[in-house]
């Protein structure tokens, strides 16, 4: 069995909502999209929670899809810090909040009551990125 990583899979499962706002989503089509890493009772679950921050709306009958009344905001990574795309304002995020992300990657963000930046979900990637060495072998 694979260890899943809490932020990492929370910021993928947000963006498959973010980027498709107004479709709605059932059980299976959201299990489909993580590769099923996790079985459907623990996913109802994540989900139900994400009902409870306002992050997702419940449609009826195991359907979720986006909050539009959430607003999020739009930057870019740089060297640990969060620079919004729209003013130039710089953020220092808790490092737990950058796991999974890469520099010069752009995310989405909200400022939540106490004041701290909260890294909702990447952006759709367009680029795959591996972490390590490559090395090649010559025969």
């Amino acid at each position: 069995m694979r260890k899943i990583i809490p932020e990492i899979f929370t910021k993928k499962l947000l963006s498959l909502f973010v980027e498709n706002k107004k479709k709605t989503y059932n059980l299976k089509q959201v299990r489909f999209f993580i590769n099923s890493v996790v079985d459907i009772k623990t996913l109802r679950i994540i989900l139900y929670d994400f009902v409870k921050r306002n992050y997702l709306v419940n449609t009826g009958n195991d359907k979720f899809k986006y909050n539009l009344k959430f607003k999020l905001l739009k930057g870019r990574i740089e060297k640990r810090l969060l620079v919004d795309i729209e003013t130039g304002v710089e953020f220092k995020p808790r490092r737990s909040e950058l796991r999974g992300i890469f520099d010069r990657e752009i995310v989405y963000y909200f400022i939540d009551k106490r004041s701290s930046v909260r890294i909702f979900c990447h952006a759709s990637r367009e680029e795959i990125r591996h972490v390590g060495k490559v090395v090649f072998k010559e025969n």
